[in-house]
């Protein structure tokens, strides 16, 4: 008879094949092998809400309504994009849907009704780039913001950022751990706690590897990690960080805002479990940290510019940075805002991520896809 662990491992095996399919489906490579007959429910993948009424007195609002494509999750995005309408008297439409955001615009191509996208990670939003459908964001909306979270032609911006690091047990040897890299180490072997490989936290991390390594030394890399692992890939990064309190493992892979939410369930979480701003694959921590960054990007085809632009500057709006810190632990992408007391850092020092890997890593998706299939990443 399965655990209650194993059924909820193998629920989220099946939500994330489904996911996969959706990711595997918005990419180029798997795109090209779709069949042309092929229909698509939208409702399905998301839903469509009217985040507030048309109120007057506005300029902006008296055009038209304002269509936002999130797939951010509605209890955080809900909330801003509710107090942004307040301000305004804008009407919004907001379609929250999974990873399929970027597969329906395209699908749409230039009669989508969407006039800004804010995405969970900044691969969506270099896609839509990189297939043209993205406009200029005019400089001074972003002028306040490290160059590495503004696209190079200015086509999108980041909006907070979470950093995918290690938790390890306290004065252990692997706090001798400095880079992502050495997860594939002989020595740790049965030793590590990750979710399950296909999920987007850890396709990004892969993805972010491959960057930097050939083919050859990717696929090297995910045998060996696979055989350091604990138990089946399963569960979330709350469950592994849990594991390493517990002592069930040394290491455990996961985003770094659980580590500060689950803070607040476990009070003495740091006195056995100790979070690492391991680098991709340099040899200092805190350089050159992977990160998966929200995005935000107005549509080109989009009616409604200039209150797509008045989103971008309110989400980079130091209440907006300072309320997806506070909600979620997530790091702003502002430098003048004031980190709070939850987020992982170099005791209270910031880190810089690696912006390379940013950009660059969604390319490398369908190749991690392979490799964890044919490696059987997933199994026991």
């Amino acid at each position: 008879m399965k655990t209650s662990r194993q059924a909820n491992n193998d629920k989220r095996t099946m939500r994330g094949v489904a996911q996969l399919a959706t990711i595997m489906a918005s990419l180029p490579f798997f795109a090209a092998m779709a069949t042309a007959h092929e229909g698509h429910d939208h409702t399905a993948s998301g839903s469509e809400t009217p985040a507030a009424t048309k109120g007057a007195g506005d300029n902006l609002a008296d055009k038209k309504e304002l269509v936002v494509y999130t797939n951010r999750k509605e209890d955080l995005i809900r909330p801003l994009l509710d107090k942004f309408s307040k301000q305004t008297h804008a009407r919004l439409r907001v379609y929250y849907g999974g990873d399929s955001l970027v597969e329906r615009i395209k699908q749409e191509g230039s009669n989508t009704p969407a006039d800004i996208v804010i995405t969970q990670n900044i691969a969506m939003v270099q896609q839509l780039k990189d297939a043209g459908y993205t406009d200029t964001i005019p400089e001074p909306l972003t002028k306040s913001l490290p160059v590495y979270f503004v696209d190079a032609e200015h086509q999108w911006a980041g909006v907070s950022y979470r950093a995918r690091i290690i938790v390890v047990a306290k004065n252990s040897k692997a706090m001798s751990i400095v880079n992502m890299k050495q997860l594939a180490d002989d020595q740790w072997r049965g030793q590590i706690c990750i979710r399950d490989g296909f999920h987007p936290y850890n396709l990004g991390l892969f993805s972010s590897l491959r960057v930097y390594l050939s083919d050859k030394e990717t696929k090297d890399y995910l045998k060996k990690l696979k055989g350091n692992l604990m138990q089946k890939p399963g569960g979330n990064d709350r469950d592994e960080i849990k594991l390493v309190y517990g002592g069930q493992c040394q290491i455990a892979v996961v985003n770094s805002y659980y580590y500060g939410l689950l803070k607040k369930e476990i009070p003495d979480l740091e006195s056995k479990a100790t979070p690492r701003l391991v680098s991709l694959v340099g040899d200092k921590l805190g350089e050159g940290v992977a990160a998966n960054i929200s995005g935000v990007a107005v549509i080109k085809s989009g009616k409604n510019k200039p209150m797509a632009q008045s989103l971008v500057k309110f989400l980079l709006s130091k209440e907006s940075q300072e309320y997806f810190m506070t909600k979620n632990n997530e790091y702003p992408v502002k430098s003048d805002v004031a980190w709070g007391k939850n987020l992982v850092s170099l005791n209270g020092k910031k880190f810089t991520s690696d912006t390379r890997a940013m950009v660059e890593s969604y390319k490398h998706y369908p190749f991690i896809i392979k490799t964890l299939l044919s490696t059987d990443f997933n199994s026991n």
